[in-house]
């Protein structure tokens, strides 16, 4: 943890209550679940729990990011030769789960659907519904496994920065490195890195697991300060440094 310094803008902004998503999803949930037993033994009523399930896990899963920040704190990777900020495992799986659970509808039509049961009629929404979900999903899936070639978090050693998941893959040497800073969002504060001739790079934090107001000024400490990158490749004394260089000023 950082404590020295204050925070350029705020982790979450107030306009922003994602609470009020995860109330949404869970009240679709349980809609279709008064629906599913409504139509209980049904086709209908197996693809509408299905697709309870997903809104309700997915409402969960929504609170569970956006609330997997800890202001003024960071969450390191130790398993490495670097200092990474990561999110935790739990968190980085959010997405890929819920990818996986778009396709339960489209299973259990499939399986009703080969015994000879349709769902519904033939060329209805609720009969290709669940295809359609099941396809956006795959999409989806295919996308998650595209992304693992980009390592999780951001990687910082003496050679420079790498990793991250979002909008744009991170590879920056030193060098390329023109500034560090915190940007607010519609969300609340993002990482914002501004490569030389380049446009900025956006991270949004909850891939880092850390509060940017904390990891900005410990990158920053490095571009400023190459003498004391080797201390990176241990992680407790890089930050160390970071927290008596700010200390003093």
């Amino acid at each position: 943890m950082l404590v020295v310094g204050e925070p350029q803008a705020a982790l979450q902004a107030k306009n922003y209550h994602p609470m009020i998503a995860v109330a949404g999803f869970g009240a679709m949930a349980v809609f279709g679940g008064f629906v599913a037993l409504a139509a209980r033994g049904t086709a209908f009523g197996w693809v509408m729990a299905a697709l309870a399930v997903i809104l309700g896990t997915f409402g969960v899963l929504v609170g569970r990011w956006a609330e997997s920040i800890t202001p003024r704190t960071v969450t390191i990777d130790p398993s490495i030769a670097g200092l990474r900020f990561v999110a935790r495992r739990g968190t980085r799986a959010i997405f890929p789960v819920t990818a996986v659970l778009g396709l339960l509808p489209a299973v259990v039509s499939l399986v009703f659907e080969l015994g000879g049961t349709p769902v519904a009629q033939q060329f209805s929404i609720g009969r290709w519904g669940p295809y359609g979900l099941g396809l956006l999903s795959l999409g989806w899936i295919v996308a998650q496994l595209v992304s693992l070639r980009t390592p999780p978090g951001l990687t910082i050693t003496d050679r420079g920065l790498r990793g991250a998941r979002g909008d744009r893959r991170v590879d920056l040497r030193w060098e390329e490195l023109a500034r560090v800073d915190v940007a607010g969002g519609d969300r609340g504060a993002k990482l914002l890195l501004s490569p030389v001739g380049c446009l900025p790079i956006t991270i949004e934090p909850r891939w880092l697991g850390s509060d940017p107001n904390v990891v900005a000024p410990i990158i920053r400490h490095f571009l400023e300060n190459p003498a004391d990158r080797p201390l990176l490749a241990e992680p407790g004394a890089a930050i160390q440094r970071v927290e008596h260089a700010l200390a003093a000023r």
